[in-house]
C-alpha cells in the first residue's frame, strides 16, 4: 500500500514529525534527472523529515560510472540541511537493537551482512525504519523496487514510490502546467526501467484535481 498525496499535505498530529527514509533507487531517479529539488520540495510539503542512510548514499554515488555526474549531484544533496544522512552501521557506535534488526533481515552476522553489497541499501533502510517504528515514530520508506517493498511490508512499513513523490510535487506547486509535469516524468524515466509511461500513471488525474 503506497502513500498518496492530498492537497493539504500530511497532517502534523504526531508529537514528533513523520520520518521518510529513502532507498537508492528513488535517489538515483531524482538525482540522475537533476530533479532533487522536486524531491525535497515534495517531501517538505508532506511534512516529513528526510533521512538517507550512509550506505544508501554510497550506493547512489557508486552509480556515477553508469550515470555521469551522479556523484557530484548527490554529494551536494548530502551537504544540504534539508536531509539527514544517517551514520554508517558499525559494531562500535550503532545501537545493538538496530544492529540486531539489520542482522535479522540479512539472516547473517553483522560483518558478513554489511560486507554483502547486494540489496545492502534496502536492508539498511528497512532496519532503520522498523527500529524507529517500534519506538513509536511514524515512518514511510521510499522504495521503488518490488523486492524492497515486499521486505518493508514484512516489517510493517508503508512504502512510497517515485510516482507518489510526484503526486506530492504537484500539490506542492512544483509545476506550472501539465506539460512541465510530463517533461519531468520523462526525464525521470531515463534513469531506470521501472517507471510506466506518463499516461499510464495517476499523474494526469492528479494534475486535473489540483487545477480544479
Amino acid at each position: 500500500m503506497n502513500v498518496r498525496a492530498n492537497e493539504n499535505g500530511e497532517a502534523a498530529s504526531d508529537a514528533e514529525p513523520v520520518v521518510s527514509i529513502l532507498d537508492a533507487v528513488v535517489c538515483v531517479y531524482f538525482a540522475g534527472a537533476n530533479l532533487v529539488d522536486i524531491l525535497l520540495r515534495a517531501l517538505d510539503f508532506a511534512g516529513w523529515q528526510i533521512q538517507v542512510p550512509h550506505e544508501v548514499c554510497e550506493e547512489v554515488k557508486g552509480k556515477d560510472a553508469k550515470f555521469p555526474g551522479l556523484r557530484r549531484r548527490w554529494s551536494a544533496v548530502e551537504r544540504s540541511s534539508r536531509i539527514t544522512v544517517l551514520p554508517e552501521l558499525t559494531l562500535i557506535s550503532t545501537d545493538p537493537d538496530l544492529l540486531d534488526r539489520f542482522c535479522e533481515i540479512r539472516d547473517n552476522d553483522f560483518e558478513s551482512a554489511h560486507e554483502q553489497r547486494q540489496h545492502l541499501g534496502e536492508c539498511v533502510v528497512v532496519a532503520h525504519g522498523s527500529y524507529l517504528a517500534e519506538r513509536g515514530r511514524t515512518v514511510y520508506v521510499g522504495m521503488d523496487d518490488r523486492d524492497g517493498q515486499r521486505m518493508a511490508a514484512r516489517y510493517g512499513l508503508t512504502c512510497f514510490t517515485v510516482e507518489d513523490v510526484m503526486h506530492y510535487a504537484v500539490h506542492a506547486g512544483c509545476f506550472p502546467d501539465q506539460a512541465a509535469l510530463k517533461a519531468a516524468w520523462d526525464r525521470l524515466q531515463r534513469f531506470g526501467d521501472g517507471l510506466p509511461p506518463f499516461d499510464r500513471t495517476g499523474l494526469p488525474g492528479t494534475w486535473q484535481d489540483y487545477r480544479t
